[in-house]
């Protein structure tokens, strides 16, 4: 199965749009990315991890075949030489353009705004809730602050790494601020670095899909980028997290 060919992560065959950190593990890499996987494997541990949920993979493919994105993302990209710096940024901004203009469909959107909803009022671990009550929350509280965040299908494999390549961001609030960090998520997919690095490494740019998270943020004492050792071999600097 090729990575556009994602099913729709259950049984019914309906897409999910939205999957709660407690709903996924380490191998539905597939639905929600790597970010996404960890932090559901990280939930489960009970780790101290704000909570959130992720904007499916299977969303993404929805989002760029109903707005006919998938065809123009073929076109813009076919035959580039990605040695040309000039085309190779005209062709990324003409793609992101393409895709942070396209219309969130309203089953979807809808989705996300209620799973926001639920995470303002801390009930997480619940599910779903009405639509009825999901009025109410989003009338009568104050929208919080979060982290969204992009969670690419093939982030870290064994022959190729995509982290960084993806664009991330802090403090969003409201319906409309998400709604938008939600398509530069999904536009990111095509920054000029990943557009490089998959043909340099022979992927197929139709084929790539992406998860957003969308975390609840925390006001933090201490910040920072920790770095790993491997514990066995040449003892150099491995990974960043």
């Amino acid at each position: 199965m090729s990575e556009k060919e994602v099913d729709s992560g259950n049984s019914s065959g309906e897409i999910d749009y939205v999957k709660w950190f407690s709903e996924v593990a380490k191998d539905d890499i597939k639905f929600v990315g790597g970010k996404g996987a960890n932090l559901g494997e990280m939930y489960s541990a009970k780790f101290p991890i704000p909570p959130g949920f992720v904007v499916s993979a299977q969303s993404y493919r929805k989002f760029v075949e109903e707005n006919k994105i998938d065809v123009k993302i073929k076109e813009t990209l076919e035959g580039i030489d990605v040695e040309d710096t000039k085309a190779l940024n005209e062709a990324s901004k003409k793609v992101r353009e393409l895709i942070e203009s396209g219309e969130i469909p309203e089953e979807m959107k809808d989705e996300i705004l209620e799973s926001y909803d639920i995470l303002d009022e801390g009930k997480v671990n619940t599910g779903r809730v009405s639509s009825a009550a999901a009025d109410i929350l989003r009338t009568s509280h104050e929208k919080p602050f979060v982290a969204v965040r992009s969670s690419a299908t093939a982030e870290d494999l064994a022959d190729a790494s995509f982290a960084g390549q993806q664009e991330s961001f802090l403090n969003v609030k409201g319906d409309a601020d998400l709604l938008e960090k939600v398509r530069k998520c999904f536009s990111s997919l095509f920054t000029p670095r990943a557009i490089y690095y998959r043909t340099k490494n022979g992927f197929d740019h139709n084929e790539a899909n992406l998860a957003v998270v969308v975390q609840k943020m925390v006001d933090s004492d201490k910040s920072g980028v920790m770095f790993s050792v491997n514990p066995v071999g040449t003892g150099k600097l491995k990974d960043s997290v």
